[in-house]
């Protein structure tokens, strides 16, 4: 009878029965006559089973037709079944005897590469040899799915890559089938696999080498079309692994400025430093792209007069890269520029073996396919992860150019943490793809299979080279024409490209630029009202815009005797004394945060005798009807000190500030006393402020009326 191929695996018969074949062998298993079908080249000592699908889907069922067959010689095996007008679905499973790696192929063929991917780009691969016996597979990524996987029985061990022109960091499906039982079974992945420690697909030349494939066999005189960029869900699962302290808050300051004030700017004035460029370099795998993508950005870099640092998984540890990248950013300013350009593979985590990553991805994988593969924290709060690397940079302008699948997952991390850089630092993350797309490996398949190809990048960073190296030869890089490329000259012709790159790339990976800057300080003139003659905390920093590590510098200082006022750097706080005689006092600072401050701004204190005795002036003792009044003691008796006037008059004899009164004094707490004058005019009066400190003296509110409408105060 004849028939038509739809697939290599498939074949149509015009009586509506569907054989499933190899696909290098179409008659393996044939119709012979009505009713009646044969297996044509079955082995001496296995036993067949013909089985039966109502249609080709994922998740399709099998089930059995007619008895097992025991074959006992070799040549054909066969089966009778009933006549059908609906189109019907045939295979065959061994068990028994050795199952060959063509029937093997063919299972994996048949079971597990869905008929969706037929048409796009998947590759079907064989481990070089059967395994045996109680060796164990696991993931090639550090701690990725599915962990230890011991096989159980002598098997023929395959590989699907479901998109294998991206870089590495979407599924894999890792196929088991027992030789002698045929027993299939699988596992879900996100990299290639070992077995037994020793990786054999972790290359880029190692996967599309013809002689590990088994599909497609062959890709003919046509460059297969690329496959889709494979786009993950991802769960709300978060992080189960210790993290240091969240690094502290920026603290802003209170709303609502009286007047004008200062923002922070570099310390340096940067239009007459010229700045340092610095660049950190890092191919973090085997893959040939990744290799290339490292040294071509490296060469890109050192033309545009950067000091290079370069680091490669195949012969440095990442604790050496993450000391380097510290050490290389180290005595950087304000007017520096730091580049860290990083090519490598993306970690997904599985551990609910649910098959599908389990939430945002959080790591790197650094190095994989070399004996220095590890995992690389995206977290702030994680010694040596990334963001924590640059926050102890203080470079003004810092790029991270990350390549790798599911680059945004970064830069949304840190905005999740809410993690800032220093003051007055700015970051460009420049990502090749969105939080949860892969990023393609390199630019066309021919290039893929071209794999000794020293031309090979991926997509992203190749199209990044392209437009700098155009915009380079064409003048518009420096735009200055003065021949040396200044720190913004760069950072503008980087960003050009990035938008160019996003758009080409814009419904495949999406790459995406995130830009985050360190809070720039500010400090707010002040204008506040204080009581005379008694301590008081003056905190002029309420308004300003800081963070925890600011310093105020107090640049003119308030014209007071130095008993009379103390200033605290740390947290922008004047604790002082106000002469009675004076109206008010002014002074002058400078806030710093980082590289930045501001210039100085002034703080004017006014003196108001009210506040001393006026109700709403006074502290009120919470949930009674008392009040703490301002006193000074005399003889044991709480005389308030709206009855006095603190001076440091030149003239007098005493030389610190000192107590004095015009008319006589009373106690608030003996009613009926004596008024007292001041025993010493010309000299230290009651007493210096040292003697004679201001205390706060609880008493009742009536209490406090009747001794002001017996004893009025000035006005």
């Amino acid at each position: 009878m004849n028939t038509r191929c739809l697939a290599p695996r498939y074949c149509v018969l015009l009586a509506g029965m569907v054989v499933l074949a190899h696909p290098q062998t179409a008659q393996q298993l044939r119709w012979i006559q009505d009713g009646h079908l044969e297996l044509s080249d079955g082995r001496a000592g296995t036993t067949y089973q013909l089985e039966e699908a109502s249609a080709l889907a994922p998740g399709m069922t099998w089930e059995k037709v007619g008895p097992p067959r025991v074959a006992t010689t070799a040549g054909p095996v066969g089966w009778t079944v009933e006549p059908a007008a609906a189109t019907r679905f045939f295979r065959v499973s061994a068990s028994g005897g050795d199952v060959g790696i063509k029937e093997a192929a063919l299972r994996v063929l048949t079971e597990v590469i869905r008929p969706s991917e037929q048409a796009g780009l998947v590759l079907g691969l064989r481990w070089p040899e059967p395994l045996a016996a109680g060796a164990v597979i696991r993931s090639a990524s550090p701690e990725g799915p599915p962990g230890a996987w011991p096989v159980d029985e002598p098997s023929h061990f395959f590989v699907v890559d479901h998109a294998p022109a991206q870089k590495l960091g979407h599924p894999f499906t890792y196929v088991l089938v027992g030789r002698n039982t045929g027993q299939l079974s699988t596992r879900t992945a996100f990299a290639p696999p070992e077995v037994d420690g020793v990786g054999r697909l972790s290359r880029l030349r190692e996967r599309w080498n013809p002689a590990v494939r088994f599909f497609p066999a062959s890709f003919g005189d046509e460059t297969p079309p690329l496959a889709g960029f494979v786009e993950l869900e991802f769960g709300d699962a978060e992080p189960g692994f210790p993290v240091l302290p969240a690094p502290p808050p920026a603290v802003a300051g209170a709303a609502g400025a009286q007047v004008p004030g200062s923002r922070g700017k570099p310390i340096t004035d940067c239009t007459k430093t010229p700045g340092r460029k610095v660049a950190v370099v890092i191919a973090s795998g085997a893959d040939d792209e990744i290799q290339n993508d490292a040294r071509d950005m490296a060469a890109l870099l050192a033309r545009m007069g950067f000091s290079i640092t370069a680091f490669n998984s195949a012969s440095n540890t990442l604790s050496e890269v993450t000391t380097g990248i510290e050490l290389a950013g180290r005595g950087l300013g304000p007017c520096d520029k730091f580049f860290i350009y990083i090519s490598s593979h993306t970690q997904l985590v599985d551990d609910n073996d649910d098959g599908k990553p389990d939430g945002l991805p959080f790591r790197l994988d650094y190095g994989l396919g070399h004996a220095t593969k590890t995992t690389w924290s995206w977290l702030s709060r994680h010694p040596n992860s990334l963001p924590a690397l640059l926050r102890t940079n203080l470079s003004g302008r810092i790029n991270l150019m990350l390549d790798t699948c599911f680059a945004e997952a970064m830069p949304l991390w840190l905005e999740k943490d809410k993690v800032e850089p220093p003051p007055g630092v700015e970051w460009n993350i420049f990502c090749s793809s969105e939080a949860f797309k892969t990023s393609a490996g390199a630019t066309t398949l021919d290039f893929l299979l071209d794999y000794g190809n020293d031309e090979v990048h991926s997509q992203y960073t190749g199209r990044i080279l392209e437009q700098i190296g155009a915009a380079e030869r064409a003048g518009l890089v420096d735009t200055d024409g003065d021949g040396v490329l200044s720190v913004d000259e760069i950072e503008a012709a980087f960003l050009a490209a990035q938008d160019v790159v996003a758009s080409e790339l814009f419904s495949g990976q999406g790459p995406k630029l995130h830009q985050r800057r360190g809070p720039v300080p500010e400090a707010l003139e002040d204008s506040v009202t204080v009581a005379p003659a008694q301590p008081v905390r003056v905190d002029v920093s309420a308004n300003d815009s800081f963070q925890r590590s600011a310093t105020f510098t107090l640049v003119e200082e308030p014209a007071l005797h130095p008993d009379l006022y103390s200033w605290n750097p740390a947290t922008g706080e004047m604790t002082l004394t106000g002469l009675t005689a004076q109206s008010q006092v002014t002074f002058s600072y400078r806030l710093r945060n980082g590289n930045l401050e501001t210039d100085p701004v002034r703080a004017t204190v006014r003196f108001d005798p009210r506040r001393n005795y006026l109700e709403e002036f006074l502290e009120a003792v919470p949930d009674s009807d008392r009040l703490r009044v301002p006193c000074i003691q005399l003889d044991g008796l709480d005389y308030p000190v709206y009855q006095f006037l603190l001076t440091n008059s030149p003239t007098d004899h005493c030389t610190e500030p000192h107590w004095h009164a015009h008319r006589p004094v009373f106690p608030v707490n003996a009613t009926g006393a004596p008024g007292r004058t001041d025993p010493n005019p010309p000299s230290c009066g009651f007493g210096t402020i040292r003697e004679r400190p201001v205390i706060l003296v609880e008493v009742t509110r009536d209490v406090w009326a009747d001794f002001l409408l017996e004893h009025l105060p000035p006005f």
